[in-house]
């Protein structure tokens, strides 16, 4: 019951993420958080996509996903349900992230726990 009331606020909200969804323990993590973006290639990635968006220009997905990370932690799946985003390109804006050295992708319960913070 403390889980559930502690998340019951996350759920109620109204603004496309819940509560978290990551399992940890069975399959890779995707849940993200800006902490998880450090370096210039992320900054440069972030002001991208702000500027796009402010112009009102089309987003990538990795730009996309940059900024929601930027803005508030969120999951790879409540980021593609929210913009209708299919779940591999979804998964495959993560991998160029990371391929870009913009985004750290912890994938282990261990290594994620540093960045939760409810």
């Amino acid at each position: 019951y403390l889980v559930g009331t502690y998340f019951l606020p996350k759920l109620i909200k109204k603004d496309g993420r819940g509560f978290p969804i990551c399992d940890l323990i069975e399959i890779d993590n995707y849940y993200f958080t800006i902490a998880q973006m450090p370096g210039e290639e992320a900054k440069v990635i972030i002001e991208t996509a702000k500027t796009r968006f402010l112009n009102k220009e089309k987003l990538t997905v990795p730009h996309l996903l940059a900024l929601e990370i930027a803005m508030d932690p969120i999951d790879i799946w409540h980021f593609a349900y929210k913009h209708g985003i299919d779940l591999k390109a979804a998964k495959n804006a993560v991998a160029e992230l990371v391929e870009d050295k913009a985004l750290v992708h912890l994938t282990e319960a261990e290594h994620l726990s540093l960045f939760l913070n409810f």
